[in-house]
Order: structure tokens, then sequence, then C-alpha cells
């Protein structure tokens, strides 16, 4: 197959996924977005929307990399015509490469200025005095101030940059063959001015960020999600629920109040701050009616058919996610064997199987299965990340800062929602690495070897793998190169990986739990029975 056919290929389902990225993003923060006037920001939904679209697709980057990578070479372990010759080569590689740093510049750039600059510009001064001054704040106060505190992220970054170019990194002790190669390509990789260097760097550094939100978000979800699929959330209930513990908090604050009143005991802004609050606990009876009565009937129809699927859906989250258990595991544990913390724990000679990264390599000789494989990954992720930011919500430590919920999400939340997500979608190609290495570095490429005077046609892997005859993937040079330079990282990423593990085995068993303890309770009862009686209570 000519160049230009393997090109067209790739990029083709590329652009396809750019386009379903930007339509999912887009729902996803219509979905969250808060529905009232004095919260509700058109242009932030466009922001942040595009953020997600953008880090959603450098992730999908990935298995377009691996097709065209291997798609220089042919089953017989031969190169293609138009790949014979290794300067083409290179030029190929460097165009793969020149979209990634494309890429990353614009997620660099998402994650310390354009999203801290929507997250303070949302954020009222600590100067205003009353609701009706922040009310009146101008565009030009709120930019300013924006500017202001952005300041410090921008600061951030430029500190990495200096650290990036002038923090000097002894290089590690490899062994001969997979780190041999990781040495050789670094040399080659390495652009004089030293910006390769630099971009790996600055995305290892955001990485480890990346991979702690990964840790407790991602895994929570994942232990969670599949389980809660499976046993059923009532969603009417759990609508109602936060109507009446909103109303709940509401009415409190307004009896305060008004008892003040009744002392002779406020002034004009808490008088406001009274009108307001009946206003919205009129609106909140308001919605809670039109939920009851929209329930009784079309909702609950479509809701008992669709719960089928709903459990298919757990059912298919649950194998997925725990084919990517077993994948981590058997790659945590063939590092701890064949390398150490010293190599940045780099896998040289690995023996163990490793389900999920057999199904690619084999999927991979049929594109686009592999990629449609990949992108499953990418939502499941991405899915799982979500519930576990809705199920702990924006903390810092242990303090709370801001709650995830449908169609009541403020500005300030989604933006720190969005640079949550950024970072885990950042740092989840370091565990589709564990998940799947020989995949996301050589492919299905083959090369032609000598084995006593026979020749045998073998896998590129992290055993066998030729200089100049197996090429690997730039995404692969990205997350290993630095290692070489700086193996802190690769320590860091893999003891993170065993937390991710713990805490995924030890939520799915307490999930496992509650979800057994609850069937116990609803073994004679109709599932929907919680429903049908909570309505025609509030008839």
């Amino acid at each position: 197959m000519p160049l230009t056919a393997h090109l067209a290929i790739g990029w083709s389902v590329f652009a396809i996924c750019l386009i379903g990225s930007l339509i999912f993003s887009w729902l996803f923060v219509l979905w969250l977005r808060s529905v009232r006037e004095n919260e509700s920001s058109g242009f932030t939904n466009v922001i942040i929307s595009l953020c997600l679209c953008i880090t959603i697709v450098s992730a999908l980057l990935v298995p377009v990399d691996v097709f065209l990578v291997s798609s220089m070479k042919n089953a017989d372990g031969s190169y293609q015509e138009w790949a014979k010759d290794p300067l083409v080569r290179e030029e190929y590689l460097f165009k793969i490469k020149m979209v990634y740093y494309v890429l990353f510049c614009v997620v660099l750039t998402m994650t310390f200025l354009i999203l801290p600059l929507t997250f303070f510009y949302h954020t009222t001064s600590p100067l205003a005095e009353d609701e009706e001054e922040m009310m009146e704040e101008t565009v030009g106060r709120k930019l300013c101030r924006a500017l202001k505190y952005t300041s410090a992220s921008v600061l951030l970054l430029v500190v990495l940059i200096l650290l990036g170019i002038f923090l000097p990194f002894e290089t590690s002790t490899l062994e001969r063959g997979f780190g041999q190669y990781m040495e050789d390509s670094w040399v080659e990789l390495k652009t004089s001015e030293g910006v390769f260097e630099l971009i790996v760097f600055l995305m290892n550094s955001i990485s480890v960020v990346g991979l702690f939100l990964f840790v407790i978000y991602t895994a929570i979800g994942i232990a969670s999600l599949p389980c809660d699929f499976i046993r059923g959330t009532n969603q009417i209930i759990n609508s109602i629920s936060q109507l009446e513990s909103q109303m709940k908090e509401t009415e409190g604050r307004l009896s305060y109040l008004r008892n003040n009143e009744e002392e002779g005991a406020t002034n004009g802004f808490e008088q406001d701050e009274a009108n307001r609050l009946e206003q919205e606990l009129s609106m909140l009876n308001r919605q809670k009616t039109e939920l009851i009565e929209s329930s009784r009937g079309c909702f609950l129809m479509c809701y008992r058919l669709l719960r089928p699927f709903q459990i298919i859906t757990g059912v298919m989250f649950f194998l997925l996610g725990l084919l990517i258990f077993l994948s981590l595991i058997l790659n945590n544990i063939d590092k701890a064997i064949h390398s150490s913390a010293q190599k940045g724990y780099i896998l040289n000679n690995g023996t163990l199987p490793n389900p999920m990264d057999m199904a690619l390599v084999f999927l991979q000789n049929t594109f686009p299965l592999d990629y449609i494989l990949y992108l499953g990954m990418v939502l499941f992720f991405l899915i799982t990340s979500i519930s576990g930011v809705k199920r702990i919500g924006i903390r810092f430590m242990w303090l709370p800062l801001y709650k995830i919920a449908p169609h009541s999400t403020k500005p300030q939340a989604l933006a720190l929602m969005s640079l949550t997500l950024i970072l885990i979608l950042v740092a989840s190609n370091i565990l589709f690495y564990s998940v799947a290495p020989d995949y996301t570095t050589y492919g299905s490429q083959h090369f032609v070897d000598i084995i006593k005077n026979q020749t045998v046609v073998e896998r590129c892997n992290n055993v066998h793998a030729p200089l100049n005859e197996c090429n690997m993937t730039i995404i692969a040079t990205f997350l290993l190169a630095f290692h070489t330079k700086a193996w802190i990282f690769g320590a860091v990423y893999y003891w993170l990986t065993w937390i991710f593990i713990v805490i995924i085995l030890g939520g799915t068993c307490l999930s496992l739990f509650q979800c057994t303890r609850r069937s116990r309770g609803m073994i004679s009862r109709d599932p929907n029975e919680d429903e049908d009686e909570l309505l025609n209570n509030e008839s």
C-alpha cells in the first residue's frame, strides 16, 4: 500500500474521532453546567468543551501513531517500498512527532493559562461587599483579576521550563537491546535546541500530578461504576433527594434571616438575600413538582425498557476493568522481576503474558479494530473518572470545594473538573503503556532473524527489537526516553500503579459487598417498587 493511502486511512479515522470528541465534550458540558442565569456562561462552556475535546484527541492519537509506524513493514518482516530509505522513515516519524508537539503545547497552554484564567474570571472578588456589587462587576475588572491570579500558574510553568532546560540529570545504566535502543533513539530524536527534552520533561511533570488524580478518582470510578450499573441507580429518587436536600438548606437559611428580621437585626443585604432565597425555594418546589409529574409515565417506561442495556453495560465495564486490572498486575510483576528503580522500571525482557497487549497486537492486523478497543479504553477511563469526580467532588486534600451535579455545576467547578480530567487523560498514557507495552511501543511490526542458520520472522517486542528493524512509536519515545536520564519518573509511575491496583481491588470488593447486601434486602420486592411508592406518596 502506498504512503498516501496509509496517511489517508490513519488521519481519516483520527478526524472522525476529533468530531466525535467535540460532540461528546459539548453535550457533557451542557449536561453539567448550571441552569441558573447568574451562574451560566456560554463562552465558558465553549472553552471547557474545546479543552476536553483536545485532550481526548491527544489520547486517541496513540493508536494512529501505532498504525502509521506499523505500516512501514509487511507481515513477513520486510520494509514496504516507500519505507526502505532510512531518510524517508525519519521524515515520516518527524511529521508524527510534530503533531504530538502541537497537541502537547496546546494541553500545556490549557493547563497553565486558559483553564486557570476561566476559573478566576468567575471567582468573585474578596473585596466585594454585597451581591449587587458582585453582579455589577465589569468584564474588564473580572479579566484583570483573573490575569493577576493566573500569573501564578504561568510563573509555575516558567519555573518548570527553566528546570527542564538547566536541571542536570544523570543517565542511568541500561542494558543492551531495548535499553540501548532507548539511548540511541534519545540521541536521534532530540532536536538541536533541546525541544524534545523540554517537552518530555514538562509532560512527565504534569503526568505525575495527573497520575495522583488518576489513582484517586479513576480507581474509585472503576471500582464502583460497574456495580452501580448492574444493581441500578434510582434516578428519580436521587434527583428528588437532591432537590429536597437543597430545599432543606434553603429553608434553614431563610428561617434564620426571617427570625433576625422580626427582631429588627437585619440590614439591606440580608433582606435582599431573604427575598432571593424565597424565589429559589419556590423554584425548587416547582422543579420537584415537574420532576414528579414528568416521571409518572414515559420516563418510568423508558427507564424500565433500558434497564437490560444498563445491566449489559455494567457487565462490559466490569469485564474491561478486570482485563485492565490483570494486565497491570502482570506487567508490574514482570517489572519487579526484570527491572529495578535505578533503570526507571523499564522492562527489558518481560516474560509474563499480557492479555490486553496480546489482544491489541492481534487486532492491529485488522485496522481499525485495535482503534475501537483503544477508544473503548479511553472512554472507559474518562467515564469512570467522571463518576469518581461526581462521587467525591472537587476537593483540596480532605476539604470539599465544589460539588458536581447535573444542571447545577458552577463555572468554577466546571473549570476545575475540566482541569482534573485533562491531567487524568494526560496521565492515562502512562497506564496505557503499562497495560499494553508491546502494542504501544511497536504495534504489529515483525523482523527477519536468523536462528541456527534458519530464517525466522519474529514480532518486535521488549525482548527482540533490533534498532534498524523495529521502529519505536513516538509516544513510546516520549514516555520512556526521559527515564534514561531521570529514572525517578519511572519509579513514581511504577509505585503509583501498585496503589491504583490496590484501590481498585479494595473498592471493587466493597462495591460487590454493598451490591450483594442490597440485593438480599430486595429479594422479594419489585426493583421499581421504591420509585412507585415515592411517586404515590408525593401525589
